[in-house]
């Protein structure tokens, strides 16, 4: 007798069965590639900061952009006195490019005036300083009430840092520093708590925008020259420490 057309239920298990195997086959590699093609836009994000500076400080006898205040903060990268982001924000294409791709940008971004903006960035119950999605390696200095007892920060151990820095140099602070070559002005930010070993980086701890999954995979550095080079999480470590461990 012959067999009527269309597909048993078994037959249609079996399809849906394989078609379950390969989505689950590709779906780690569609992430790998959404993460790397976000990754390059964070790049480019990068070398029009790298432009900004270079704009900023052809305006300000070659210095970087940094700004200091007066009262304490947490030290860390991603602190910033209030009074940088409108400093640099003229030179700057749109007000996404102080947040990473790969992390969260807020809402409405565009429709807010300029000091709405700024007041967003803002950290709650410090009028001082505002914290942003990136670390900002200029050295800047706080508590300037304190006069010579102020600090300056980021920078190496004992002056600055609260654990021993890799090479125990500064980082650059004009466009005609020696150290623009070799030291970022600028990376994604990359934090975790200093209760956790300095090394290794326990990578499940690590607090940045650059993850796939729930983990930390790499950070992009920005040079004064615009150049941007990439770390993978092998080739991170710990640079300063203020109250958290600041890593690229």
């Amino acid at each position: 007798m012959a067999r009527k057309g269309g597909f048993t239920l078994i037959e249609l298990l079996v399809v849906i069965a394989i078609i379950a195997i390969l989505a689950a086959l590709l779906m780690p590699a569609l992430e790998r590639a959404r993460f790397s093609a976000r990754e390059q836009v964070c790049t480019g994000g990068l070398h029009q900061w790298g432009f900004a500076v270079t704009f900023y400080a052809d305006e300000n006898y070659e210095k970087l952009p940094r700004h200091d205040w007066i009262w304490s903060s947490g030290r860390n990268t991603t602190d910033i006195a209030n009074g940088l982001p409108p400093a640099i924000h003229p030179y700057l294409d749109s007000k996404t490019l102080w947040y990473c791709p790969l992390g969260t940008i807020p809402e409405n971004l565009g429709s807010l005036t300029d000091q709405q903006f700024y007041n967003s960035l803002k950290w709650p119950g410090w009028p001082e300083f505002s914290t942003i999605a990136h670390g900002w390696w200029v050295p800047r200095v706080f508590d300037t009430h304190l006069g010579a007892g102020a600090i300056k920060f980021p920078g190496p151990f004992p002056e600055s840092s609260s654990v021993p820095t890799p090479d125990g140099e500064w980082w650059p602070t004009a466009l005609t520093d020696p150290l623009c070559g070799r030291k970022p002005i600028m990376t994604d930010k990359c934090l975790y708590q200093t209760s956790y070993p300095q090394s290794p980086i326990p990578q499940e701890c690590l607090s940045g925008t650059h993850k796939l999954g729930d983990m930390v995979q790499s950070v992009n550095l920005l040079y004064a020259d615009s150049r941007v080079d990439n770390h993978g999480f092998s080739e991170m470590i710990v640079r300063y420490a203020g109250n958290m461990y600041n890593v690229y």
